[in-house]
């Protein structure tokens, strides 16, 4: 699944069950991309902040500086609704595209 964010690389969604399913991930790709040695700091608490004000997706940013978010749950049960795992990451994307996340990062691209 794409999703464009506009000044930025399409959003990138994968979900990826673990080998024997009890376990779900949705994995967004290309959510900001900051290479600046000097605003390192500043992304770090960007990334706190949203990790502290977040409770299931967790942000990390890699060494070539691309920010992605990961959302982790647990589908062991065999009535698990997916549409309570679906929604929460679809809420995820929204904030992504258009909301306060979006912001943050593009402050910091852009500055």
């Amino acid at each position: 699944m794409k999703q464009a964010v506009p000044n930025a690389e399409p959003l990138l969604i994968i979900f990826a069950f673990n080998d024997d399913e009890t376990y779900v991930d949705a994995i967004v790709y290309n959510i900001a991309k900051i290479t600046s040695v000097s605003k390192h700091d500043e992304l770090m608490e960007v990334l706190n902040q949203l990790n502290s004000a977040y409770r299931y997706p967790k942000f990390t940013v890699d060494r070539e500086g691309n920010v992605k978010a990961q959302y982790a749950v647990s589908c062991a049960t065999s009535n698990y609704d997916f549409e309570d795992f679906i929604f929460p990451v679809f809420l995820l994307i929204q904030e992504l595209t258009d909301g306060d996340i979006r912001k943050k990062f593009m402050r910091l691209m852009w500055a």
